[in-house]
């Protein structure tokens, strides 16, 4: 089986051992043209309001394990990058922009209690199979949990 559907089938267990809700957030993101919105992803008593990109408008789908797969990608890409500014480039966001400011510091403080909600392991499909809609993100836009 190629990994990436491995990690399909991961974040769908990892949903149900957890027993996680994840749905859009009622909290409004200053968004300035980025694609991002916020969901909320809770367990028992803890809540945290996440930001995602969603330049696809998955959300609206409420599929919980493709939100839970954008969570993770959105931890990823804050934790690969080297600083704020490669963070930006990177996600192909305006530096300059206060907008881009507050989500990088909001970032920093969200990725840590996701990992510890969630596990230092769990991982996202590679982007590359979101960007261009491949096999894959076909199989986890259709995925149930």
């Amino acid at each position: 089986m190629n990994d990436q559907y491995k990690i399909i089938d991961d974040l769908k267990s990892l949903i149900k051992n957890l027993v996680l809700s994840i749905s859009k957030s009622p909290q409004l993101l200053e968004d300035d043209g980025h694609f991002y919105e916020r969901i909320r992803i809770s367990r028992k008593e803890t809540i945290i309001d996440f930001p995602i990109m969603d330049e696809f408008s998955d959300i609206e789908k409420g599929n919980t394990v493709v939100l839970l797969n954008f969570i993770l990608q959105e931890c990823v890409f804050y934790e690969e990058a080297m600083n704020y500014k490669v963070w930006c480039e990177d996600i192909g966001i305006d530096l300059e922009k206060q907008s881009s400011q507050n989500l990088y510091k909001e970032l920093s403080e969200k990725v840590p209690e996701v990992r510890s909600l969630l596990g230092s392991n769990a991982k996202p499909v590679d982007y590359y199979h979101i960007e261009f809609n491949t096999d894959v993100a076909q199989t986890l836009r259709d995925s149930n949990v």
